[in-house]
């Protein structure tokens, strides 16, 4: 028992999910941000992030169990992973919080890929020992559209933080898709 909580550990550590086998919070912002961020800066091209959360995702654990809850989270990451294009990168941040990197789009172009995402997920179903399940998507937008200008770090972090704080206007309106403006 010990040995595997000192891999699990290790596995967090390292940067990648144990659930989907996503990068996580850390990839994402010690390696995959500043990868991005350095390329949109050469390129001088726009750089974005979508949030999404799924609704009710959370609540399966308690009601089957967390081997159930595990299932139909992998099952989701699975189908993001396939709605994604060329360039783009999923992570799987925590619980039921994921983000994708988008390079190289303005603000709208980004609100369309977003709605894009937000209604091929609400659309489907996922099955549960043979029930279907949809979940209601919540999403958080940001971009920083011209990256020359401040440290990369600062861009970087201001570009985490709108996110975040987009996806968790989105989730107080529920299967909700929110930009936020560029600062």
């Amino acid at each position: 028992m010990q040995l595997d909580e000192e891999n699990k550990r290790w596995m967090r550590l390292a940067g990648i999910s144990e659930v989907t086998g996503l990068p996580n919070r850390v990839m994402l912002s010690r390696v995959l941000l500043p990868g991005a961020f350095k390329q949109a800066l050469a390129q001088k091209a726009p750089i974005g992030c979508i949030f999404l959360s799924p609704d009710g995702l959370r609540e399966i654990n308690g009601r089957f169990g967390r081997a159930k809850g595990d299932a139909v989270l992998k099952n989701f990451s699975n189908v993001l992973k396939k709605l994604l294009r060329k360039g783009e990168r999923l992570c799987h941040l925590d619980s039921v919080n994921f983000a994708v990197v988008v390079p190289q789009m303005s603000v709208r172009q980004l609100q369309k890929r977003a709605e894009s995402i937000h209604k091929d997920l609400t659309s489907r179903r996922f099955d549960l020992e043979g029930n279907a399940l949809s979940f209601k998507i919540n999403v958080g937008v940001a971009s920083v559209e011209h990256p020359q200008g401040g440290s990369p770090k600062a861009l970087q972090d201001g570009l985490l933080s709108r996110s975040i704080h987009a996806l968790d206007v989105a989730k107080t309106q529920g299967n909700h898709i929110k930009v936020s403006p560029e600062s």
